[in-house]
């Protein structure tokens, strides 16, 4: 949920700045315009007296096209290429920390619900969205079906069942 936590988090601070075309796509990439702008990786980690997640973010803010590898090129953007401007990075990690620091205290204190719906409000696929799956080795295509109690995807297969997916890469599959 820390994962899911924080990229609701940075999408609605990148939203609060105009940038009205974010999406995220689960369960760690953040979009703009339908290009992939960021990413988050969460580890759990624990040290004999206590356990905790580390999380970091990768977020292109003030990189033009031509920094951008070219097989990159048209897949990826920048938060500079998506508003027109030059951002003070600093000021805007801040930003995006404390916004985790406000979604993580909401998560604790009245649950997952608001968080499932703002990752459902942001999410890169819509009820009925046709993905693939690939995990470990092996590919599931089915229907997007939401996300489960614990922020899992899940997917609506061929006989009708809801299989559920803690992690994997997921990725569109054209009707036809």
């Amino acid at each position: 949920m820390v994962s899911l936590t924080a990229a609701v988090g940075s999408a609605r601070v990148l939203l609060s700045h105009s940038l009205l075309r974010v999406s995220l796509k689960w369960p760690n990439d953040i979009l703009l315009g339908g290009k992939k702008v960021g990413g988050l990786l969460s580890e759990a980690r624990g040290d004999g007296r206590g356990t905790g997640v580390v999380v970091g973010l990768g977020l292109n803010v003030n990189h033009e096209e031509k920094d951008f590898p070219k097989e990159l090129q048209g897949r990826i953007t920048s938060v500079l290429l998506e508003s027109g401007r030059l951002w003070d990075r600093q000021h805007l990690l801040s930003e995006i920390l404390i916004r985790w620091e406000q979604e993580y205290e909401k998560l604790l204190s009245a649950g997952p619900g608001d968080l499932l719906e703002g990752f459902e409000c942001f999410s890169e696929f819509k009820d009925g969205s046709r993905l693939r799956i690939d995990q470990e080795g092996e590919s599931v295509c089915g229907h997007y079906a939401g996300l489960g109690p614990r922020g899992e995807l899940l997917l609506r297969t061929a006989d009708d069942s809801v299989q559920s997916f803690s992690f994997g890469d997921v990725g569109r599959v054209s009707e036809g």
